[in-house]
């Protein structure tokens, strides 16, 4: 299978910055390797981020060396993989016969051993020859790298304790606002309550531990089937004209409507423009039905699992022909009443909130000191926050010690010694709130598989554990935070129907807003492989509740903070004193890139003036009407946010 990729498509995603030498080399590494260009863009968008280059910094014939170098070794890793797969050896069977056997590293290890009834058949020469296949089998393997998880590839760049840049800030948001950072250290509020914590979760959230992998096959089928359900009612509530929905697969020379699941035309595959799928659910069969997109319809973002609908006709009863893209609107911003705010310790005090935002890992990839620890408990006593918020891994499955076994401490002991510890000794004096929501990848979690509990609370250690993904309350804001790097995998899966208008492709932000308008925190189905599976038993803890105030979810791709407008999905009696409503995303970046130092966030919180909130009720008193007393919490205008190098 070949990729067409063009000179034209190389500036449509890096711009017109590229020397020409260098767009002719990423046509032909993406025509060689199979690469499109938005997947050469997000390779060099991690490896740029991996060797702390800056914002500014245009790809040059050395990145491109050192990222062509990255490609061939997944190229190398897959092409071995599949030659592996078609491998077979002989195993005796009980019988006395022979029957055939993958011969793959993970297999051939375990059903190689010979047995005591088979010592007979096997001879020592086929011993030898089958233990070199092995050998070489794990050689080949381990020599291979593959550039999607950047934690567990060593970085080039300078090394943690000669890191350039330490306490710059990389990005600001709000710059008008006073920050946390220049700021004296903030006094300990009485909270609201009496209560001990500013921190509540939102109902539903499944916080006790369960088991998983004893579903059925049926079962989780109907579990897809029930999602779709669910999203043709959202539809039909969302859009008056969508009086009845239509099978696909039918014959229609008039436009009809209907709803299902984006599906890729064949397994392992791409999105292309050529093979769209769309999935309905089983009340039509369960049909999987090819469409393909009018030439005329603006720019769009289609990828493997999200849920849309479609107007248009089926003349032949062959391929569905699609005149227009319907997305569901986002959820309505929370709000809240302005006499509830005013009881809040934050107004009453006239005094900002500041949160630590850090996520994983926390060690760098040519060792497991944990230096950065040290730089952020220095952080907690200095700075004093509020909240910190630790997001994993803590003990990173993908760091290269860790792989190839070469550590004498247990997972366990990694984490309670060298994370915990030290952070609670810093937040001692009681000011700072310890938070911590786990990772897929973290090691000493028994929980592998998305969503996950939280991680066990250590005896008499003062930190709170929430569930991954986890929706709560801070204040009166509405906080929604998950680890799974589902900004990375949508942004590599989506297939965008063309050019965006402006000329601003803003991959970061799309990808977000499609966590919004989905309604979950991990969209894609399937997951991409080698990845932790999603367990669609518990898709019911995925999903959003409501649009929130404050969206963190850290990613492989550059750290960022956008204000992602919401105003398309707000309805309902809120008064309008803050509609023009937005949700905040925070992308923290990582605490360690590689062999080097990375970045935390910083939010600092302005509360709503007191006066403000007075003039709102006294308003909804002379109108008699309470509605009028709601108002939206406007995150993104009350919230100075810095990303700054550790």
């Amino acid at each position: 299978m070949s990729t067409n990729i063009t000179e034209h498509d190389v500036r449509a995603v890096f711009g017109h910055e590229l020397a020409e030498d260098v767009v002719a080399e990423c046509v032909h590494i993406g025509s060689m390797y199979h690469v499109s260009a938005e997947d050469l863009f997000t390779k060099w968008e991690v490896y740029a981020v991996n060797r702390n280059l800056s914002s500014d910094d245009v790809m040059t014939r050395d990145h491109l060396e050192d990222l062509r170098r990255a490609i061939q070794a997944e190229y190398t890793k897959k092409t071995v993989a599949a030659r592996h797969d078609h491998h077979r050896v002989l195993e005796p069977s009980a019988a006395g016969g022979l029957r055939s056997l993958r011969a793959t590293p993970a297999s051939a290890t375990m059903s190689a051993v010979p047995t005591s009834t088979a010592r007979n058949v096997y001879d020592k020469e086929s011993l030898m020859k089958l233990s070199t296949q092995m050998s070489q089998s794990q050689a080949l393997s381990s020599q291979s790298q593959v550039s999607r998880p950047a934690s567990a590839t060593p970085s080039q760049g300078a090394k943690y304790a000669d890191r350039p840049n330490r306490g710059k800030v990389e990005v600001s948001f709000n710059t008008h606002l006073p920050s946390c950072l220049t700021v004296p250290p903030p006094v300990s509020l009485d909270l609201d309550n009496g209560s001990s914590s500013a921190l509540a979760l939102i109902p539903n959230q499944h916080v006790e531990p369960f088991k998983y992998m004893y579903d059925k096959i049926l079962e989780l089928g109907e579990q897809l089937d029930d999602y779709l359900d669910v999203f043709e009612e959202r539809f039909r509530t969302a859009y008056p004209e969508i009086d009845e929905l239509s099978n696909p697969s039918y014959p229609s020379q008039s436009p009809v409507y209907v709803v299902g699941r984006i599906v890729v035309a064949e397994e392992g595959r791409k999105l292309t423009p050529n093979a769209l799928v769309i999935e309905c659910s089983r009340k039509f069969n369960g049909v999987r039905t090819p469409f393909f997109l009018d030439s005329a319809l603006p720019s769009d973002s289609l990828f493997p699992g999200q849920v849309v609908a479609l107007h248009g006709t089926n003349p032949a009863g062959m391929t569905f022909h699609v005149h227009r893209i319907l997305h569901l609107p986002l959820l309505d911003p929370p709000t809240t009443r302005a006499r509830d705010l005013l009881q809040l310790a934050p107004v009453r005090s006239n005094t900002p909130q500041s949160m630590l935002v850090a996520a994983g890992p926390y060690t760098t990839t040519d060792n497991l000191l944990y230096e950065p620890i040290a730089d952020l408990a220095a952080l907690i006593r200095t700075h004093r926050p509020h909240v910190v918020l630790l997001l994993g891994p803590f003990v990173d499955d993908r760091h290269p010690l860790l792989i190839r076994g070469d550590v004498d401490v247990f997972p366990d002991d990694l984490f309670r010694d060298r994370v915990l510890d030290p952070l609670v000794a810093a937040a001692a004096d009681g000011s700072a709130e310890l938070v911590l929501v786990p990772s897929v990848h973290d090691l000493h979690h028994e929980y592998v598989t998305f969503p996950q509990p939280p991680l066990p609370v250590p005896n008499g250690v003062n930190v709170r554990m929430l569930p991954n993904p986890v929706q709560f309350t801070w204040h009166e804001l509405v906080v929604a935070v998950g680890t799974r790097d589902a900004l990375f995998d949508v942004a590599a899966a989506e297939l965008v129907t063309a050019p965006p208008a402006h000329g601003n492709d803003d991959r970061v932000g799309r990808a977000a807003r499609n966590v919004l308008e989905q309604r979950s925190f991990y969209p894609l189905n399937p997951p991409p492989e080698n990845t932790a599976p999603v367990d669609l038993a518990r898709a019911a803890q995925l999903e959003l509740q409501v649009t929130p105030d404050l969206l963190i979810m850290p990613s492989l791709l550059r750290h960022c903070v956008k204000a992602l407008p919401t105003a398309s999905g707000t309805a309902g009696p809120a008064s309008a004193a803050d509609t023009d409503t937005a949700t905040l995303f925070l992308n923290p970046g990582q605490v360690a890139r590689g062999a080097s130092g990375g970045t935390v966030a910083w939010i600092t919180m302005h509360p709503y003036a007191s006066a403000f909130l007075r003039e709102l009720i006294t308003q909804s008193e002379t109108d008699a009407d309470e509605a009028a007393e709601y108002t939206y919490h406007g995150v993104h205008r009350r919230a100075r946010v810095e990303i700054v190098r550790i």
